[in-house]
């Protein structure tokens, strides 16, 4: 198992990743019309209020006090799922994270029929990646922006040497 590892943002701040979990809040990519046995409940009510169903694009968190500290991401029709939408909602849930002043989180990896699970790692990297960049080029006051601090992929079992070798592969290529 792969320890802890330095994402370099265009922004300057550093973002460590690693394999497992970390921080109290999950990123869970959802199919749609999926309902989650361990969100049952609530799946069934964002979806009955049609708040969130899972179609592509979709996005839902539950990060409060108590709460379950989730967030949903809308991957739409399971077989129609690129690398571009997984990079697209990873992208979306860093922005969340970010702007739900979240410094850790653990991020879940599913397994897609068309979609190399190798190649689903380094989308959904690229995503939590960009997602940190901020242009500040002409901004007269110097506002702090939070920003993550670690992250961990949640992976299959089996699988956590060549995801680590993978999210190496995609950093280097980042700096």
């Amino acid at each position: 198992m792969a320890g802890s590892n330095l994402i370099r943002s265009n922004r300057g701040a550093n973002m460590q990743y690693k394999i497992g979990s970390v921080g109290d809040i999950r990123v869970i990519p959802v199919t749609q019309d999926e309902i989650l046995e361990e969100f049952k409940e609530l799946m069934e009510y964002l979806k009955e209020k049609q708040i969130f169903t899972g179609k592509k694009g979709e996005i839902y968190s539950d990060i409060v006090y108590k709460g379950s500290n989730v967030i949903f991401l809308g991957m739409g029709e399971d077989g129609k799922i690129d690398s571009e939408t997984v990079r697209l909602m990873y992208f979306k849930a860093g922005r969340e994270l970010t702007d739900k002043k979240a410094d850790r989180a653990t991020v879940l990896l599913n397994k897609y029929p068309d979609l190399c699970y190798k190649k689903t790692a380094v989308a959904a990297y690229e995503g939590l990646y960009h997602s940190q960049y901020r242009f500040t080029k002409y901004r007269t006051t110097d506002k702090a922006v939070s920003s993550i601090e670690e992250i961990g992929f949640e992976v299959m079992a089996g699988k956590e040497d060549k995801i680590s070798e993978a999210l190496a592969e995609a950093s280097a290529l980042t700096e």
